[in-house]
C-alpha cells in the first residue's frame, strides 16, 4: 500500500479530454523518452522548530490555512498559523487525505473508525457510513469522490447526504483528478493487466490503455497528463506522460513518486528517497534537487513557499 495521498485541485485542460476521446480508436504504446539529465537544483529548506507534526501523511489548504494529515494512530490533524504547528484535539487519526467540500473541511482516514469526517466548531462529523481505508479525496461538481484501499467498490460519491458506490471503477485507487468533465481514478491494483490510470465519463468507467502500473498519483501539467508510480515499474524512471495518443515512460525520471505540485510553470514532483527526495521538470528536463528533504509523502505551495510532508515534518522553502 502506497504512504501517501494527496489533495489534487480540480483543473480543466481540454488537451487532456483527448485522452477519452481517442483511445478506444488509437493503439497506444509503452515508450521512452530520454531527456538529458540536467545539473541538480537546490533550494534552502528549514524545518520549522518547536511542536510540530511528524510521519506527515498529506498537505491541503482549506480556506487559507495549511494543514497536515498525519499517519499517527490519534489526532492526526494539525493546522499552520502564526508561524507554528497547533495539534487539532481531538481529530481523526491515520489521515490519509484532506479535502474541501462545500465549504468546510473533510478528512479521510485508515483507522478502526474508518470514514470521511468533517469538521464542525469543537467536534468531527462523520460524513455518511464508514468507508473503509480512505486513500484520496476529492471534490468535483459540488459531489465529493473518495478512493479507497483494499476494499470493493473502490471508489464512491457522496450526493444527498449519502456515499454511493461507483461501479465499474477499478480497485486500490491511492489517487484521483478531475479534468474537465471527466475524473481519473489512479490504482495500485494488483497483477493489473490492462494499465494503473482510469476515467469516468458519463457514469462508466474505462482504463487508459497502455497506462503504467502501480500509479500512485495523478496529476494535469502544460496540457499532458502525468502518472507517478511505484516500484512495480522496475528500473526506476517512475514518471509517465500521456502525449500524442500513447503512454510514455520518462527516462531519467524520479523513483517512486508520492506527490505532484505545480508552481509558477514548473512541476514538481517528490519521492521515497532518503535523502534529495524533490525533484522538478521544466523545459523537458527531469532535475533532483540537491539538499531537498528525504522521505517527502506530499508537496503543497503557497504564499511564495513550498511546503514538503516528512516523517519529521514539514519543511519549507522560499521561491523567489
Amino acid at each position: 500500500m502506497k504512504n501517501r495521498a494527496m489533495f489534487t485541485a480540480i483543473l480543466g485542460l481540454s488537451a487532456i479530454t483527448l485522452l477519452s476521446s481517442t483511445q478506444e480508436s488509437t493503439q497506444a504504446a509503452m515508450t521512452q523518452q530520454k531527456p538529458k539529465l540536467a545539473s541538480q537544483g537546490s533550494l534552502h529548506w528549514v524545518l520549522e522548530k518547536g511542536s510540530r507534526p511528524q510521519e506527515v501523511s498529506t498537505l491541503a489548504m482549506h480556506q487559507g490555512t495549511l494543514y497536515a494529515g498525519t499517519y499517527q494512530a490519534n489526532n492526526g490533524v494539525w493546522v499552520y498559523q502564526h508561524h507554528q504547528w497547533q495539534r487539532i484535539y481531538p481529530s481523526p487519526g491515520q489521515v490519509y487525505a484532506l479535502a474541501s467540500y462545500g465549504g468546510q473541511f473533510n478528512v479521510g482516514t485508515q483507522a478502526k473508525s474508518a470514514g470521511v469526517w468533517r469538521k464542525a466548531q469543537t467536534s468531527w462529523v462523520a460524513v455518511g457510513h464508514a468507508l473503509p481505508n480512505i486513500d484520496a479525496l476529492i471534490a468535483k461538481n459540488h459531489v465529493l469522490y473518495a478512493g479507497t484501499y483494499g476494499h470493493e467498490p473502490a471508489v464512491w460519491a457522496y450526493r444527498r447526504g449519502a456515499w454511493q458506490a461507483m461501479t465499474g471503477a477499478p480497485s486500490d485507487v491511492t489517487s484521483l483528478l478531475s479534468v474537465g468533465n471527466l475524473l481519473y481514478a489512479g490504482s495500485q491494483m494488483a497483477n493489473a493487466q490492462q494499465g494503473g490510470v482510469w476515467y469516468e465519463r458519463s457514469g462508466v468507467w474505462h482504463v487508459a490503455k497502455g497506462s503504467p502500473k502501480n500509479v500512485s498519483v495523478l496529476t494535469a501539467f502544460a496540457g499532458h497528463l502525468f502518472a507517478g508510480t511505484q516500484s512495480g515499474q522496475t528500473g526506476g524512471n517512475n514518471v509517465w506522460v500521456f502525449q500524442r495518443y500513447r503512454w510514455v515512460r520518462m527516462v531519467p525520471s524520479p523513483n517512486n513518486v508520492t506527490s505532484f505540485v505545480t508552481v509558477r510553470g514548473v512541476l514538481y514532483a517528490s519521492t521515497e528517497s532518503a535523502s534529495d527526495s524533490v525533484w522538478r521538470y521544466q523545459h523537458g528536463v527531469w532535475t533532483p534537487m540537491l539538499n531537498s528533504p528525504g522521505n517527502v509523502t506530499s508537496l503543497l505551495y503557497s504564499k511564495h513557499t513550498l511546503f514538503a510532508g516528512t516523517v519529521d515534518g514539514v519543511y519549507q522553502a522560499k521561491l523567489s
